[in-house]
């Protein structure tokens, strides 16, 4: 058995059953691009904002996950209405899943406080190309299981939270509440294989410290639950200098560190860039995990002076 083979039989169970694991792509950046994983995130900094982000996962091993994602959003009808989009192109292995929805989001002012309440509905096309597995390097034998590719379509629709100030912030999401056989037009008994997209709920929680004016201190932390699965927390610290330059740290539970920054590269240009490391026996077998994200802000009202962002 070859190690490419290994790899794709990995693929093959990890996105196309349900394996009690995580399914939907993380980001080490979600907090600088809440979109991503609540639509109630959506208009919430009052300008068109439109963020890239790519994923390298575990450089180096043959069948890693690749993660892009386009993500836009802008207030409306005096910023009580937000509108938001988000493009997701995940791959592993011979398994592809592509993405699109749109979202809308309203906010509710609070007496102190804002609460936002977002929906999303989109399609998620899965393919899986079967075919390209070598599970036998003489080609002397055949195996029906891949025999054929696999293609789905299904509809996907989601809901969010989202209570903020200029301090703190809380936020519960369930980015999709279908769960859909992957499978089911390719065998006859699919709930025996139970080859399904399974529920995420996400909770996220965050403050802003006020050190002095040139330093502010954010902690934050990211629980995400799916259902049959141990649930994984995030905790993240993250150290905010002369409103410019966002350095942090991250520990993902019993899974993985990593290391990130959020440059103001101009008054409405921003990069940022993650490093994250296992601390499962994958590190034997990756050189880590590279996560590079650009994001615009369009405030055409005040081009040159924009509120930063901290959530």
């Amino acid at each position: 058995m070859t190690k490419y083979f290994k790899i794709s039989v990995i693929s093959i169970i990890v996105f196309a059953a349900n394996v009690n694991a995580q399914q939907d792509p993380l980001y080490a950046q979600y907090q600088f691009n809440g979109l991503v994983i609540n639509p109630a995130y959506a208009g919430t900094h009052e300008v068109l904002s439109a963020t890239l982000l790519y994923r390298n996962q575990w450089v180096n091993m043959p069948g890693a996950p690749k993660t892009f994602t386009f993500s836009a959003d802008a207030p409306f009808r005096k910023n009580k209405v937000g509108l938001g989009m988000t493009v997701i192109a995940d791959k592993i292995g011979i398994t592809k899943r592509n993405a699109l929805n749109g979202i809308y989001s309203y906010k509710i002012p609070m007496k102190k406080a804002t609460l936002a309440l977002g929906v999303q509905m989109g399609l998620s096309f899965f393919s899986s190309n079967y075919t390209d597995v070598n599970y036998d390097n003489r080609n002397r034998s055949t195996d029906n299981a891949f025999s054929q590719n696999t293609s789905n379509t299904y509809p996907n629709i989601g809901f969010g939270a989202y209570y903020f100030t200029d301090k703190y912030y809380i936020g519960a999401s369930m980015p999709s509440f279908i769960n859909s056989s992957l499978l089911e037009k390719y065998f006859s008994k699919p709930d025996a294989y139970n080859f399904s997209q399974s529920n995420h709920m996400f909770i996220t929680g965050g403050y802003v410290f006020d050190i002095n004016s040139d330093l502010k201190i954010k902690p934050s932390a990211l629980m995400v639950y799916v259902y049959g699965a141990n649930p994984q927390v995030d905790i993240n610290t993250t150290a905010w200098l002369f409103e410019t330059l966002g350095l942090g740290v991250s520990y993902k539970s019993f899974d993985a560190v990593n290391a990130f920054t959020e440059i103001k590269v101009l008054p409405q240009l921003y990069f940022g860039y993650a490093f994250e490391y296992s601390l499962t026996n994958l590190r034997n077998y990756n050189s880590g995990t590279h996560e590079i994200m650009l994001r615009y802000d369009f405030d055409f009202a005040h081009p040159r002076v924009i509120t930063p962002r901290y959530f």
